[in-house]
């Protein structure tokens, strides 16, 4: 019997006896491998993860796919992780979709998938059930332990080279703004990425107009150190519409190279949010896309979202697979072990 099926089976005896409190633990020999990155290949390793963060995260409340936390998850209100797009929800999955580094400690929820944690400490208290692919939900608690190695100093390091070389590309594109929050970005029809250089810090009731081809990048380069949106949003070809924004997301790259703090307020943003060095915090509103940053602090429901079409593909039944960190994640030993948590 494989590890997640005696893992299961512990789970089942621990629903039946009625035993409270105990974390369901399976000690796995999944090991994270970072499978690269670079400018022509983004995002790379993190293909499968809507969320990719080297430090802590904190009161975040839903993130629509697969997420990887390199530092604690403290999250004592509650969290969803992998549930899809509204009118698109998925089910379920065997796949390990919330990746914890450091120690987990959160309310009541769920995760669509597997739940693998570094450095459970024993103070800590994991609440979240675990849903497989045929809809099956295991008890709160329960996780496998995993060894995540140099997975995320690796991955930093890879996005901070990306980071600055983004930052590098000369502009071929013009961003203009009408002084009332409305910023235009025009360019070349023609050109298959659009480079935007913005030094504004601040931008409050605004509205980021983009037009792009099929096909069309554009890397907008905010270049200030700390960098504050409040009350604001997107169109792209002159529509608002969530589905039309999800379909671009992946066209568009937001790249912080100096930012080491962000704030957001009542926002929606859409594209790679690539903010390496960034502690970011929000509060309601939403990144949809790949979100890469240092920490993230959430309040008032702020969330992470997935894009439709490439990097988490929220069609499918079950997130995808990519590159042999996947495989890696899913070998597992054959002991399993019940431990309390305290």
């Amino acid at each position: 019997m494989n590890t997640m099926k005696k893992m299961y089976a512990i789970a089942a005896i621990v629903l039946a006896l009625g035993v409270c409190n105990l974390a369901i633990v399976a000690h796995a020999s999944a090991n994270l491998t970072w499978g690269g990155a670079s400018v022509d290949d983004l995002p790379g390793g993190a293909e499968k993860y809507v969320g990719l963060v080297f430090g802590d995260v904190t009161d975040l409340i839903d993130v629509e796919g697969p997420i990887a936390i390199g530092g604690d998850l403290k999250v004592p209100g509650g969290f969803s992780v992998n549930h899809g797009v509204n009118g698109k929800t998925i089910s379920g999955s065997d796949d390990m979709t919330l990746v914890v580094g450091g120690s987990a400690n959160t309310g009541n929820g769920n995760v669509m998938g597997r739940a693998g944690i570094a450095n459970q400490r024993a103070a800590d208290h994991y609440n979240l059930s675990c849903i497989d692919s045929k809809g099956h939900t295991y008890p709160n608690g329960t996780y496998e332990t995993i060894d995540t190695g140099t997975f995320f100093t690796d991955a930093q390091s890879d996005f901070k080279d990306i980071t600055a070389t983004l930052n590098g590309m000369p502009s071929n594109a013009q961003v203009s703004s009408d002084g009332y929050g409305t910023y235009n970005f025009a360019g070349d029809p023609d050109a298959q990425i659009l480079v935007y250089h913005v030094d504004a810090s601040n931008f409050s009731s605004f509205q980021f107009q983009f037009h792009l081809k099929e096909g069309q990048q554009a890397v907008v380069n905010f270049t200030s150190d700390s960098v504050t949106f409040r009350n604001g949003g997107v169109t792209i070809n002159g529509s608002s519409s969530d589905k039309t924004l999800r379909e671009y997301a992946n066209s568009i790259v937001l790249n912080f190279p100096n930012a080491t703090s962000i704030s957001t307020t009542g926002a929606s943003h859409y594209g790679f949010f690539l903010a390496p060095y960034a502690d970011l915090t929000g509060s309601g509103g939403n990144i949809c896309g790949h979100t890469v940053v240092n920490s993230i602090t959430g309040r008032n429901g702020f969330e992470l979202h997935l894009s439709l079409g490439g990097g988490g593909d929220s069609s499918s039944s079950s997130s995808e697979e990519s590159s042999s960190s996947s495989s890696s994640e899913e070998s597992s030993s054959s002991s399993s072990e019940e431990s309390s948590s305290s």
